[in-house]
């Protein structure tokens, strides 16, 4: 619990230069990439009934601000990113409240933030519970439409999850990617919540190329790839998104150098992936792959050349 180290960390994002992790203890730390140092740190309001299990850093009028799904407390928190690193994030805005109705939340787990000329701004904002859908909002934290309900069903006509723990944009097919984490696939879906197609399935989970267990985490690359951080797998895989294949596995489960237990979360700066390390409490950092020229049929196991940045002053 000192500064710079983590209590089962879950939930990691960049704002362009400084990392962003909140832990098991509801620290929300941010901390100095290059050498693990932590630059500032608060806990949020309210953890006795438990953490946030997401962040999310984002542009919101203009201002960069940091939204914590405040998981348990059934609210998303607006955070400001103060220019100095040293000072202390404070609320701006909040929304949200126990229920299962429009603008209700059970267990929010993560928000994207997409900007389009068709709608302007929109939030999204992932749930489980029982409820397991997304929920829409504009800018001005008003309820827009939800799709999905709790279930595992493949049909394109009645969306199902089971637990969307991660979302991610893609670019360059203006689609959202969601991990649905507890049926071992990801969703591919339009602006609208439209399905456009699964990757994997909850009769195919396993540790063979393209499938997944637990997909917690996932950041879409510019290559219309995808880092995936699988809960059960200690890994990351990458994902050909247009085709479904395995490219690529970063980790292994373990406790050494680039191994992981129970990895929450990845995100990017410029060509370096950071991935918290949930049961080894620490972040790994790893050089994010070449973009991807065409889908391939086989996998690679690429290295994890970077250490871990898991205590007062160590670096990545």
């Amino acid at each position: 619990t000192w500064p710079g180290q983590f209590a089962t960390p879950r939930a990691i994002d960049t704002d362009g230069s400084t990392l962003w992790v909140i832990d098991k203890t509801a620290r929300i730390q941010r901390i100095d990439p290059r050498t693990g140092d932590q630059l500032s740190e608060i806990k949020t309001p309210r953890h006795a009934q438990g953490m946030p299990v997401g962040l999310t850093c984002a542009t919101l009028g203009g201002k960069p601000v940091l939204i914590v799904p405040d998981t348990h407390e059934h609210r998303v928190l607006i955070y400001d990113i103060p220019e100095d690193p040293a000072r202390p994030p404070s609320i701006v805005a909040q929304f949200g409240a126990y229920g299962e109705g429009p603008g209700r939340f059970i267990y929010p787990t993560d928000v994207e933030v997409v900007s389009d000329p068709a709608f302007g701004t929109r939030l999204y904002v992932g749930e489980y519970g029982g409820t397991d859908r997304v929920s829409v909002y504009n800018d001005r934290f008003e309820f827009q439409f939800s799709f999905g309900k709790f279930g595992s069903g493949a049909d394109a006509s009645s969306i199902e999850f089971n637990r969307p723990q991660s979302i991610s944009f893609d670019p360059s097919r203006r689609e959202l990617v969601i991990a649905d984490a507890c049926n071992h696939r990801l969703g591919r879906f339009t602006l609208d919540g439209a399905l456009v197609a699964w990757i994997g399935s909850p009769e195919q989970a396993g540790q063979e190329p393209g499938r997944f267990m637990y997909p917690y985490g996932v950041e879409v690359l510019d290559d219309g790839t995808a880092l995936v951080v699988e809960f059960q797998n200690g890994r990351v895989q990458r994902i050909d998104l247009g085709s479904g294949k395995g490219l690529e596995v970063y980790g292994a489960r373990g406790r050494g150098d680039g191994q992981m237990v129970s990895p929450w979360a990845v995100c990017l700066i410029d060509r370096t992936a950071y991935v918290v390390d949930g049961g080894n409490n620490r972040v790994i950092a790893f050089r994010s792959p070449r973009p991807a020229a065409s889908p391939t049929s086989g996998i690679a196991r690429a290295p994890m050349p970077a250490s871990s940045a898991s205590g007062p002053g160590g670096g990545p």
